[in-house]
């Protein structure tokens, strides 16, 4: 299995993280939504992936499908441009079960597509939780990415189509050698899709949380790159797999690679879909408090 093809970074944390370069930053992007609740100008997403352009990011996440927000983020990147969009929750069901609802979307995505600007599409926006009691909507995902494929490939506008997870999807993931899936059958329907049309296995990381709830036994530091690699001591060593990990982004990213081996599937390559760090207020934890939400510690995990 290959290591992860593009890394999606929140925009808030990263605009104030990353020191201007002229160099591209491959395979990074950024994921593009308005706070939850809050009104945005229709000027402002544009404004800030051009500043991100200038810190070398040419790739975004976008929780929507219009072609002029695809054309909005693909001008406001520049030539080389890569955008992902996605297919609201709200029409994952109906998209599943008819397939004029994924001609019409496909439709409309499919120009952006053969022009090379939309390179991966995304069914649904919030990650089903992996488990039993999510086969349902397991389900319905796996026959929307399978009808939005057919109806692309039909299009003559052929791209992948995936499925954004978190963590939830595993029944354990420490040490990363010893992952399982929580539900292995559900989601085997929609690994076989992925597989067949060569699309990736999408993981959406919370290292923040991870590290708060103790998932892992594991300092500050280790959560945000803290620790250097020939220099410091590794936070821990995985036994089953001898290796040893100096970050928790990398431990947590195999701990979804061994989940992957073991059901099969190590062939899958990995996508992280999104991936980043608090600045504020975290579960009523007030910023700069133990909850470790500080701008300082999100500069840290990005830089």
């Amino acid at each position: 299995m290959r290591r992860a093809l593009w890394h999606l970074l929140c925009a808030a944390a990263a605009a104030r993280a990353f020191p201007r370069r002229a160099e591209i930053l491959q395979n990074f992007g950024v994921v593009s939504r308005p706070a939850a609740g809050k009104k945005t100008r229709p000027e402002t997403r544009p404004a800030t992936l051009r500043r991100l352009r200038g810190e070398g990011v040419q790739r975004t996440r976008l929780f929507a499908y219009g072609a002029k927000d695809i054309e909005d983020a693909a001008t406001a990147l520049g030539p080389g441009a890569k955008v992902a969009v996605s297919v609201p929750d709200a029409e994952v069901e109906a998209v599943g079960r008819d397939y004029a609802d994924a001609k019409r979307i496909c439709a409309t995505i499919a120009p952006a597509v053969r022009a090379g600007v939309v390179d991966l599409i995304f069914v649904g926006v919030e990650p089903p939780s992996g488990i039993g009691a999510d086969v349902g909507r397991l389900a319905s995902l796996a026959n929307a990415s399978r009808t939005i494929a057919a109806a692309c490939a039909a299009a003559n506008a052929t791209v992948p189509v995936t499925v954004a997870y978190n963590l939830n999807c595993l029944r354990s993931s420490y040490p990363p050698s010893a992952s399982l899936f929580a539900a292995p059958g559900p989601l085997r329907e929609i690994l076989v899709h992925l597989r067949a049309t060569g699309a990736p296995f999408a993981i959406q990381l919370d290292p923040h949380l991870a590290w708060s709830q103790s998932y892992y036994d594991v300092s500050l530091a280790f959560a945000t790159f803290g620790l250097e690699y020939g220099v410091d001591a590794p936070q821990f060593a995985d036994v089953g797999s001898h290796k040893s990990y100096w970050n928790l982004f990398d431990a947590m990213l195999d701990a979804v690679r061994w989940a992957l081996a073991r059901e099969g599937f190590d062939d899958l390559d990995v996508v992280v879909a999104k991936v980043g760090w608090p600045t504020g207020p975290v579960d009523g934890t007030a910023g700069g408090g133990p909850g470790g939400a500080t701008l300082d510690d999100a500069a840290r995990f990005a830089s």
